[in-house]
């Protein structure tokens, strides 16, 4: 990319069109797909600067979009994260809102979402990040810090939780991301999770007492595949 741009830029070129654009039409081929959701950590602050990323990914990501989003289709990219390396975190929201929105015709009618990692916003403040969220009218998405969910307990779970909604909810369009649940996390857990974000996620948002969090009843894995006939 330093020495030889042209090269960078002719190889980038090939990867988008010939490899990543047929990949994605694979997949919704096989799976009737309606979203697809492209990201890229390592072109994300410190690896890369805003400015090398949207000369060398940004253009790329646009021509993929274009060539492979539909009426009934949504192909983005919604970044990565790095807000927390940079003097200003309007910087790489910037970039994440074009990585979503550029080649999407219909813009309206997308699910589009502004998705901020625990390693950022615990830095920088989801206030910010949701005053950003409303002035681009979007959906502001945070993730669920997956050792919290691994450890637990309950109790802690429910809490954090009530607390991103209660920073985060704003009056409108706000969602909580559960992922990368390691292996071995008890099930409890993660139906805690989701039953706090249905508890305290509901809008108008109320009461946040976490002290009021009601853990569901709920079928053990192995009794629900025993039902289904399936082995265990």
């Amino acid at each position: 990319m330093r020495r030889d741009p042209a090269f960078a830029h002719r190889l980038l070129e090939f990867l988008s069109m010939e490899v990543v654009v047929p990949w994605i039409e694979a997949m919704v081929e096989a799976t009737g797909t309606a979203i697809v959701v492209m990201s890229d950590a390592w072109a994300s602050a410190p690896n890369m600067t805003t400015q090398i990323v949207r000369e060398f990914c940004l253009p790329y990501v646009e021509k993929v979009v274009r060539a492979t989003n539909s009426a009934m289709r949504t192909v983005m990219d919604s970044g990565s994260w790095g807000e927390k390396e940079v003097a200003d975190p309007g910087e790489i929201l910037d970039v994440k809102m074009d990585m979503m929105t550029r080649g999407n015709g219909l813009a309206s009618l997308r699910p589009f979402f502004l998705l901020v990692w625990n390693e950022d916003y615990e830095v920088v403040g989801i206030e910010p990040i949701r005053a950003y969220a409303d002035e681009k009218k979007v959906c502001l998405m945070l993730n669920v810090r997956p050792d919290l969910i691994e450890e637990g307990p309950v109790e802690r779970i429910a809490g954090t939780i009530a607390g991103l909604i209660a920073r985060g909810a704003g009056t409108g369009k706000f969602a909580l991301l559960i992922n990368l649940v390691p292996v071995g996390t008890p099930v409890e857990h993660a139906h805690a999770a989701v039953a706090a974000v249905k508890q305290f996620g509901t809008y108008p948002i109320a009461s946040l007492d976490a002290s009021a969090f009601r853990m569901p009843t709920f079928e053990p894995f192995e009794q629900w595949m025993r039902r289904e006939g399936l082995p265990v």
